[in-house]
């Protein structure tokens, strides 16, 4: 029986209790609003009657460069009631690695870069092998992996580089009745990027008056009537700029005289609209009332049987019509007048012959086609206005004439141009070749060496070959080093090397750092693991890329399939870029005497880039480098 001093005592004991645990959720909600105050860098700030820039800055200890940096819209003056962002002096940053390496306590707190090393740790923070494992116990157990974050000691006066102190961010205050949207458009970001910046926006209603983070770029302005604004993104360059927007590299500085000092990511330049002048490129200002008469001749094999086992030629030619209708229809709406006549050659020597003597061609003013190699080697040679062989990557210089361009580039430009970027880029990384042991290729694997024997700083090459049919690993292990950097070319053409090469050096360590070339993409590579090439940031050389992250790329998919009940093969790609860049450079004849070899141009899957034959024609020598990024592919050059 519980006592009325003891009940008195119990209830006296639960009032205190009560008054305690009120009190810890009052000081818990205190010190949450204080850490969400101290949590923001940036608030915003009321104007008030008789305020001004110089009133606001003595008031809150801001200089008043910095306020019109964080508000560059006040110059002009402030309005009552008007929000702007004023630094929180409430703020109390933490040391975040997301936001950047920094250094404290004598160690530099670094977040691992794909293909960082031991050697360039070495290197770059004068710290041993033995010093990281030390102060970093789970490199004991596995090594150096991409996004964890190392301790380094460092000295005291140890200075952190310059791009780890720019600012990427800066804030900005959200504008009644604005969207994620606008505000991504604004800043030359996707909503995702947005979102990636302002976690929360991810899950939350954007409300107005916020401040949030943007890009530190200026704000694309508002498109003028003879001018676009354009803000570069990363791997542009002059050349991609200038190809995109027709214009000069030139033109580009005339405008922007800042771009002296080269093309920058972040800055937002002025781009005249018309394009470069016509003595520049080829592509005309206007194609308003301008006509021009066309033939294609495509083995459509209209009067044979239909024979399946070449079921696939007729998709290929079936695509590459679709794809090059579609190149017309969008002409014709830009208002270019087209008159088209459309041939079948059924792949037959004789209907190729009739064609031509029936006077098909006497009143057109080009022709593209044939498709297959013989039949152009046995038109060409007859013809005087331009006829564009659109597929074919075989060497056309034995047959043509001065009217022959030859659209496809050719096995071996592809090799130059993946040999020249490899010259090109070469900053003394582990140089290693792997070439078969067939007699009849060693011709041509010793070319490549003295070639690339020829960079200046290249000390040494590694030469791997086969011994009784097939390469071992050890000489890989052998060959491969943690050191630096490693780069592996692949000659040959041998389908089971190739596998072997793939399979040894996918399954190497992470921390060794590997790049896979090769001079010939074909279906020794089609086959290969992804994830092998991906660990391999494996680079090749494309006639074609099709890139369908692109917007361009995505419109013609969706109105390819909308007009035709199927997806775009990379033969409706191929027609439609031929087409449509042939019409275009036609239309322009009338600038250039022969506009085939005039100017660079990039359609939706295709860089062409026509170089004069010595008399036999012109031919396409526009090539992509491609390279894996993850298991994406991306342009490298």
């Amino acid at each position: 029986m519980i006592s009325v001093q003891n009940l008195q005592q119990r209830l006296n004991g639960n009032n205190l209790r009560f008054m305690l645990k009120k009190i810890r959720i009052t000081v818990l909600v205190c010190c949450l609003t204080v850490l969400s105050v101290q949590a923001q860098e940036y608030v915003s700030y009321k104007v008030l009657p008789g305020d001004s820039i110089e009133v606001i800055s003595r008031k809150l200890g801001v200089s008043t460069f910095n306020l019109l940096k964080l508000n560059p819209d006040i110059e002009a003056g402030l309005t009552e009631g008007q929000l702007i962002i004023v630094p929180n002096k409430d703020f109390k940053p933490v040391n975040d690695i997301e936001d950047g390496d920094y250094v404290e306590g004598g160690f530099l707190y670094h977040k691992v870069l794909p293909k960082e090393n031991y050697f360039q740790f070495k290197k770059q923070y004068g710290v041993s092998k033995r010093d990281l494992r030390k102060y970093n116990l789970s490199l004991r157990s596995e090594g150096i992996k991409a996004g964890t974050v190392l301790k380094i000691p460092v000295d005291k006066d140890f200075k952190l580089p310059s791009f780890y102190q720019k600012e990427e961010t800066k804030p900005y205050l959200v504008l009644p009745q604005q969207t994620k949207y606008m505000i991504a458009k604004k800043f030359g970001i996707s909503v995702e990027e947005l979102d990636a910046l302002n976690p929360t926006l991810a899950h939350e209603v954007l409300k107005a008056n916020t401040i949030i983070k943007v890009p530190n770029k200026k704000s694309i302005p508002v498109q003028d009537e003879n001018y676009i604004f354009y803000q570069v993104v990363k791997d542009d360059n002059f050349f991609r700029i200038t190809q995109r927007f027709h214009t000069t590299k030139e033109q580009l500085i005339a405008l922007n005289p800042e771009l002296e000092n080269g093309v920058k990511l972040g800055m937002v330049i002025k781009i005249n609209k018309i394009g470069a002048n016509p003595e520049d490129h080829f592509v005309p200002l206007s194609l308003e009332g301008k006509k021009i008469k066309l033939a294609m001749v495509l083995p459509f094999m209209a009067n044979a049987s239909i024979d399946f086992s070449n079921q696939r030629t007729a998709n290929y030619v079936t695509d590459f019509y679709l794809g090059a209708m579609m190149a017309l229809d969008s002409l014709r709406k830009q208002g270019l007048t087209i008159d088209l006549k459309i041939l079948d050659s059924e792949n037959n020597r004789e209907k190729v012959l009739a064609l031509y003597e029936n006077r098909n061609f006497d009143d057109v003013d080009a022709i593209i086609g044939p498709m297959y190699y013989n039949n152009v080697r046995l038109l060409a040679p007859r013809i005087k206005i331009p006829l564009v062989s659109p597929v074919s990557d075989k060497d056309h210089k034995v047959f043509a004439t001065r009217s022959t361009v030859q659209a496809t580039t050719k096995k071996e430009t592809l090799a130059k141009k993946m040999l020249a970027y490899i010259k090109a880029h070469y900053e003394g990384q582990e140089l290693t070749v792997v070439i078969d042991d067939n007699p009849a290729h060693q011709f041509e694997f010793n070319n490549v060496i003295n070639e690339l024997k020829s960079i200046d700083s290249l000390s040494k090459i590694n030469v791997l070959k086969p011994e009784e049919g097939f390469i071992k690993s050890d000489l890989f292990k052998k060959n491969i080093t943690e050191k630096k950097e490693n780069w592996v070319v692949v000659l040959t053409k041998k389908a089971s090397v190739c596998a072997e090469v793939v399979q040894h050096l996918g399954v190497m360590p992470e921390e060794i750092d590997i790049t896979l070339f090769t001079l010939h993409y074909d279906k020794n590579f089609i086959g290969a693991d992804n994830n092998f090439l991906a660990r391999l940031h494996f680079h090749f050389p494309m006639v074609n890329f099709v890139d369908y992250e692109s917007a361009s790329v995505q419109q013609f998919v969706r109105r390819y399939t909308e007009k035709n009940f199927a997806e775009p093969s990379d033969f409706s790609f191929r027609g439609f870029d031929v087409t449509y860049d042939t019409v275009l450079r036609l239309v322009s004849a009338s600038i250039f005497k022969n506009p085939f070899e005039n100017g660079v141009s990039e359609r939706i899957a295709t860089r062409f880039n026509y170089v004069n034959t010595e008399g036999n024609g012109v031919e396409n020598d526009g090539v992509y480098i491609v390279k894996y990024d993850g298991l994406n592919l991306k342009i490298a050059d």
